[in-house]
């Protein structure tokens, strides 16, 4: 019996800088500018009607530039079909493939599937309420950087007190602290933080 092949990692990304691929005389600035990776975006920063000239442009710009990044359209749209195809026949070397609007795993292995054997680290992007009720089968192993992601951390605590507490003592005026002035919304925020602790650890 073959093993189970290991999950593939995604690579470490510190910066990922996205440029319009519509904007063709912003790639070289940006490959230019020490990001880690960049991506060319051809989804929210394409009009509709330059979706073709776009495509083109930036398949022709990560051939010259290899190990960078591209948002594609939503697979579920003709247009990310296209840009899906597009990618399979351009063979590109790429370090990460942004896919927009996923709503259910299905999508990603249409997607591995197409560019398969040379399918890059895939990065699902989850926009759609559909999506994130979708995005339930998510792995136990993941439960203890979920909970750190979600819990105020000691710094995050002791500045939402500090900031009531210099709130509390202007008498609801606004009040210079931290280079901010705490008003009502903002003070709403840090009234979340020691509320949302102490539901945590009941």
């Amino acid at each position: 019996m073959n093993p189970k092949p290991a999950l593939a990692r995604l690579p470490v990304i510190q910066s990922l800088l996205f440029v319009p691929g519509a904007r063709p005389d912003r790639f070289d600035k940006a490959l230019a500018s020490g990001a880690d990776v960049v991506c060319i975006d051809l989804e929210d920063a394409v009009p509709q009607a330059g979706n073709v000239g776009a495509r083109n442009t930036a398949i022709t710009a990560l051939a010259d530039a290899p190990g960078q990044a591209i948002r594609i359209n939503a697979i579920r749209t003709r247009d990310g079909l296209v840009d899906l195809l597009a990618l399979a026949d351009a063979r590109l070397h790429l370090r990460l493939l942004l896919l927009p609007m996923v709503e259910n795993a299905a999508e990603l292995a249409i997607v591995a599937s197409v560019l398969s054997p040379n399918c890059p680290p895939l990065a699902p992007l989850i926009e759609t309420a559909r999506g994130l009720r979708n995005a339930a089968a998510i792995h136990p192993a993941q439960r203890g950087a979920i909970h750190a992601g979600f819990r105020p951390s000691p710094a995050e605590i002791q500045e939402a007190e500090a900031a009531a507490t210099a709130f509390a003592e202007s008498g609801g005026a606004a009040v210079l602290f931290g280079g901010r002035m705490p008003g009502a919304p903002i003070m709403s925020h840090f009234n979340r933080i020691p509320d949302l602790k102490e539901r945590l650890d009941a």
